[in-house]
Formats: structure tokens, sequence, C-alpha cells
């Protein structure tokens, strides 16, 4: 099952109400571009930029890579949409975005750090422009995407029990994998943990003609394809953040 008919890839469709699903635009290599599109590692979900020959783009995610760095909030709501959207329960809008930026523990900061290193997309639905960090998140992908994770490293190994001194089944590199349900407590179905000592239960993508590998890798290798995304247009001649949130 595609991840894009459920409206939650690409992030347009967060904008669009789970609009048709856009393509990616093709971007050619340019001197511009910032040093993570040189640097990529591997693996087919791996981080990218290609946003780096959209007109204003680049210099619109140096702005929000130094306000976070800097932790200014009035740098970071200058570069918002007055809407920008921020959950699903309705509490939207710049003034509840600094509220989420002003609080102590500073874990939006947090994220928004994470999104800076985890490339950018572009998509194209008609005149319609958007930017989308992570760059996996503009991307098709097959499975629940409640169930997907994405490995965020390269050569993560996948164990044959919770433990690292259990048999190596196989590495994997910036790939999906999907968690596997587990009956725990009351009949309550677990989706792949984790369990106490930090692991996830998953499940490989099958090469042709063989069996999936079932195992388990380290929960901090790991992130949730519907974790915290950010997507921005381009209103007026200028690039603005127009979601930032995580979730369905």
């Amino acid at each position: 099952m595609k991840l894009a008919p459920l409206c939650l890839l690409p992030l347009v469709a967060l904008i669009a109400a789970c609009s048709q699903p856009a393509d990616p635009v093709d971007a050619e290599p340019s001197a511009t571009e910032t040093p993570l599109a040189a640097a990529t590692p591997s693996g087919p979900f791996a981080p990218r930029n290609d946003c780096g020959n959209l007109p204003g783009a680049q210099a619109f995610l140096d702005k929000i890579t130094a306000a976070t760095a800097a932790r200014d909030v009035d740098a970071l709501i200058a570069l918002a949409d007055v809407h920008v959207r921020l959950g699903f329960g309705g509490e939207d809008g710049a003034a509840n975005l600094r509220e989420a930026l002003e609080e102590a523990d500073g874990g939006l900061w947090g994220e928004i750090d994470t999104l800076s290193a985890m490339g950018c997309a572009v998509t194209q639905t008609g005149e319609f422009t958007t930017i989308t960090m992570p760059w996996y998140f503009a991307q098709d992908m097959d499975g629940d995407p409640f169930e997907t994770m994405i490995v965020t490293s390269e050569n993560v190994p996948v164990h044959e029990a919770a433990s690292d001194n259990s048999a190596q089944l196989a590495t994997v590199s910036w790939d999906a994998v999907q968690l596997v349900p587990e009956e725990g407590a009351g009949g309550v179905i677990n989706f792949g943990g984790p369990d106490d000592n930090g692991w996830r239960h998953v499940r490989l993508p099958a090469a042709e003609g063989a069996e999936p590998i079932v195992g388990y890798m380290r929960a901090s290798t790991l992130r949730s394809v519907v974790d915290y995304r950010l997507l921005a247009h381009n209103g007026d001649g200028q690039w603005k953040i127009s979601a930032l949130l995580a979730g369905d």
C-alpha cells in the first residue's frame, strides 16, 4: 500500500487537503547547492537537497538554519506564515508557534535542527510549488505510514534478537522498514516496541524471490515516517513555513 493515497505523502497534502500527490521536481546539480547535496549518504531515502536551484529557496533554508542555531524566536516567526499549521487539533498560527518555541525544554527547536539535516524535496502541483523537509517525506514508499520507520544512518545492523550479542541478520542504510505487530497484555497489539532496552521489532523489505528478514534494530536508529516535518510555500515572491507538525 502506498503512503501517498493516505494523503500523508507527499507533504503538500497537508496544505491541499489531501489533493492528488505531486511528482518530485527534478533539479539539476548547481554550485549554489549546500554541502548536504555533495555529502549525501547511501540508501534510497538518504538526505539530499533538491532545493538548491529553486529561486530563493536556499536562502530561505539558510535563514531557518541560522534562526534555529541562535534560538531566535522572532527570526523564525518572521519566516512562518501567519496561519502556519502546527497540528491536527486546530491550534495553528504564528502566535501558537511562538509559544511552542518559547517553551523551556526547547523541544521544537531540536526538531527543527533535525529536519535541517535531513534534506529538502521540491514538489509541484500545477503552478503551486512546495518544499519539504525531510526529503524522504515527499517520496512514495510502501506500507502503512504508522508502521513505517526510516533507518536514519548507514549500515545499521539488524539482529536476530533484542541484543547486540545476538546474530546479525543484515545491515540497512537509509531505507524504510516496517514495525512487526505483537500481541501484548490484554490482547493489545503493539507495533514493534520499543522494549525497555530500546529495541524495535522490524521487518525489512523482501528481495525479489526471497522471504523478508524479521529482526530487531536499535530504536535510536529509527524515525517514524509521520514524525516532524516542515512544509513551505512561496507566496507573493517570499517563502514561508506553512506547516510544522507531526502525526497524521
